[in-house]
This record gives C-alpha cells, structure tokens and sequence, in this order.
C-alpha cells in the first residue's frame, strides 16, 4: 500500500502518456496556473508556461484527459538551488480544485508559512514540499485535506509541536524529518491509526515514548536523533510489518524489549541512547 502511495503520481503520468491526447485544458485552472507563474521570483521553470498552448502540456503539469483539469502539479528541481524556484508559496495553489498531488522538491528560495489556500484543494491526496525554505508551524489546517494520505516536509525549517489536530487525519506516509519540531508527536500516534510510514528524524521531539501505541500496520519507523525520553513498549514486537526502524540517538532507557521485530535489528538501530539495554543484566 506504501509503495502504491509513492507511486501514484508516477502511474498518473504513464496514464497521461498512453491515453489520447488531452483537449483543452480549463480556462480557471490556466489562469491559477499563470497566477503560480507570477508569483514566483525565478521564471525558468516556466518557459513552457505560455498563453498561447494548452496548459495540460506544460512542464510539470499532468491533467485528467476527459475533463481537462489539472490533477498533477510537480515542481522538481534537479539542477542546483539558484535553478530554483523563490520566494513564498502563492494563494493561487488553491485556485486547483481538483488537484490530487502536489510536489515541490529542491527549491531552497521558496519561503514563509504554508498558505491556508491548501485547504481548498479538497481532492489532494499527495503533499510533497521538501528541501525548501518553509518554516513557521506546521498549520492544523492541514487536517483539513479530507483525503490527504501523504505528507512529506522533510529538509525545511519548521518549528513546534505536530497539532494535535492530526489525531483525526487518515494519513498514511508522514515524513517531517530534517526540520527543528520540538515537544510532541502523539497525534500521529495511535493503535488503530491508518499509518504506515513515519519518519520524525533529526528533530528536538522531547515526548515520552513509554505510553505510545504504534499504528498496527507500520511499516517504517524512523525516531533517531532526536530527545525522546522513556522505554521502547513492548507493542513493538507486534508490529510484524515493520522493515525499517531506527531509535538511535534519543534519551531512552531500559531494557529493549526481546521479540521477533526487535531481534530483526542490530544494536546500530539502538546506539545513542541514555541508558538503553538489551538485557536486564546488561543495564547493571
């Protein structure tokens, strides 16, 4: 399921390739395009981005065939950061209402807050912003993206707690490593959670890990260096889906509890901690 979430704007776009070519594409979803281009700073992005041709064969645009509307949105920058695109992320993203994935990756001059404007992107399943500028707090508006399942803000500058208003989202890959996020993650965080995915890696997190219970399908499990303070549950074990796991670098302590998902990983997976052990005798 994971793996099919990562995949979708891909499938989107093979889709797109060997269907029909796309008519027109909608004359409100062109004018919200050109808004984007505006907005930003830095046009190079945009050199196909013209009046004149059909928007659903600009760069970095994938739209549905029967209706024309825009339905990808992909800002991937693979040359150095003065190829990117500057400055804040502009209200017109919302003006996309059938928008279902939105990327942009590798662009260090795009700043400020996330907008409020993302709320009305109602159909978004798929939110990539990483390795960009944006800071602030990360909004609880976010949880207002009905059937948003992937949230990646990975390698930016965001600060403060996850809102606890992510504990009725359905999100099942988060990636909010490489950021300076303190205090809690627990909404994130529940037995009977749709997750799969989570990577909270290279924060300042500082919640007790002792009470938690971990979604039961996980897959993925990142936590390492962070401040994260208690002892592994035991509930770990129950998680037979987990492949990739990392807890190294925090302030746990306690014997690791032995299992058959904990046995799966070495003592690297472990290291850094205050005071954690593999067996009570070896925590004398």
């Amino acid at each position: 399921m994971e793996a099919s979430i990562h995949l979708l704007p891909l499938l989107v776009g093979l889709f797109l390739i060997f269907s029909p070519p796309a008519g027109p594409c909608d004359s409100r979803d062109k004018a919200a395009l050109l808004n984007i281009k505006a907005a930003f700073s830095n046009s190079g992005e945009f050199s196909s981005w013209t009046n004149d041709t059909n928007c659903c064969g600009w760069k970095g645009v994938s739209c549905n065939q029967l209706l024309g509307r825009v339905e990808v949105l992909s800002f991937d920058n693979k040359g150095g950061p003065l190829e990117g695109l500057s400055g804040p992320l502009p209200d017109a993203l919302g003006d996309l209402p059938f928008l279902i994935s939105l990327l942009f990756r590798n662009h260090p001059g795009i700043v400020g807050p996330l907008p409020s404007a993302l709320t009305r992107l109602r159909l978004l399943g798929f939110l990539t912003l990483r390795q960009t500028s944006l800071s602030g707090s990360i909004p609880p508006f976010l949880s207002q993206i009905r059937y948003l399942k992937l949230l990646d803000l990975s390698f930016n500058k965001f600060s403060g707690d996850v809102p606890v208003e992510f504990g009725a989202a359905d999100l099942m890959t988060v990636d909010l490593s490489h950021n300076k996020l303190s205090g809690g993650a627990n909404a994130l965080f529940g037995a009977n959670k749709t997750l799969r995915s989570l990577d909270l890696s290279f924060n300042m997190f500082e919640f007790d890990l002792s009470p938690i219970n971990f979604p039961a399908n996980l897959t993925k499990l990142i936590l390492n260096d962070n401040k994260i303070t208690g002892s592994i549950p035991v509930q770990i074990n129950q998680l037979t889906s987990l492949v990739e796991f990392n807890i190294s670098n925090n302030q746990l302590c306690g014997v690791i509890p032995a299992g058959p998902v904990t046995d799966k990983f070495d003592d690297t997976h472990f290291i850094g901690n205050k005071c954690l052990c593999r067996s009570q005798d070896s925590c004398s």
